[in-house]
């Protein structure tokens, strides 16, 4: 018999650090519900739909929540359900309805399962950090500050934050490693009851030169090196994500957006996402990476690109 290497996770309830954890143990996730720019078409077998609902579902997709959920189409990964008496019934009545519209469309099933079937549940991997362009300065945090000994020294261009700091302590290091050059910077964050830390591009007026022009209404690629250690699954996981911040015509700094939930490594790994468009009248971005929870984590070369 050979060895299951797909892995469905009930409910749909998976995000990258259980992904992580499947994937060390051989398995690839493939959904059972997708996003509206996703693959992954939900036949919705399972709500009560009638063999023709389910058919309109697959064949012409449907509208939720302000959502369009597009139909099958080619590469589309199609979730349906056996098992469930009734339900079951419905979906074998549906199938050679399916089967006729997918001939019309000339589109053929196949036993290859596509490289993203997580419908964006899951975020892929991320696109390499472009080698030009880059907006932020001393991104490899290579030219330093001294600072008092709890903080160890900072990055210039760079500012050790955290939200509500009360409910935690922290201790700013040089990392034992680096990605690139010959520092990075590493944090360990214990006794958390709240807030959390992070390091990011300088809001500090005194560092206001350090900031990169930006354009409202573009979007950017925010990119940063980290590894670490803390724990992710169960009530108190720690959640580690890059987030951003813009300056807003008052020069006030304001939370803006933030990426996916990042599994932890224990070497070098690449986070990315691409921010929404930059509200009118922003004057400057910050980013960077934050660890809500306890943990360790280390940072290093951060890339910041206009779209």
């Amino acid at each position: 018999m050979s060895k299951p290497t797909l892995y469905r996770p009930p409910f749909g309830d998976i995000d990258a650090p259980s992904d992580a954890v499947a994937r060390r143990i051989g398995y690839r996730i493939v959904m059972s519900w997708g996003t509206p720019t996703g693959r992954i078409v939900d036949s919705r077998d399972w709500s009560g739909a009638t063999a023709g609902d389910i058919v309109e579902t697959v064949t012409k997709g449907r509208v939720a929540h302000g959502n369009t959920y597009p139909p099958m189409r080619d590469g589309s990964v199609i979730a349906m359900h056996d098992g469930l008496l009734e339900p079951s019934v419905r979906v074998i009545e549906s199938l050679q309805p399916i089967v006729d519209w997918m001939n019309e469309q000339h589109l053929c099933s196949s036993g290859t399962v596509p490289a993203d079937a997580t419908g964006g549940v899951v975020p892929p991997t991320p696109p390499a950090a472009p080698k030009h362009g880059n907006l932020v300065q001393n991104a490899s945090l290579e030219s330093t500050r001294a600072t008092d000994s709890r903080r160890g020294y900072e990055p210039e261009c760079f500012q050790q934050a955290g939200d509500d700091i009360a409910g935690n302590s922290a201790r700013w290091r040089q990392a034992f490693t680096e990605h690139s050059g010959n520092r990075a910077q590493r944090v360990y964050v214990a006794d958390r009851t709240a807030g959390d830390r992070k390091l990011v591009v300088s809001q500090r007026e005194s560092d206001a030169k350090c900031l990169a022009r930006v354009s409202p209404g573009s979007s950017y690629g925010l990119w940063v090196h980290y590894r670490g250690r803390w724990a992710h699954v169960g009530d108190d996981a720690t959640k580690v994500s890059l987030v951003a911040y813009y300056r807003d015509p008052s020069g006030e700094w304001r939370y803006w957006a933030s990426g996916p939930v990042v599994a932890p490594s224990r070497t070098w790994t690449l986070a990315q996402f691409d921010t929404p468009p930059l509200p009118g009248g922003a004057r400057a971005i910050s980013f960077g990476v934050a660890i809500k929870g306890a943990g360790a984590l280390a940072v290093d070369d951060f890339v910041m690109t206009e779209r």
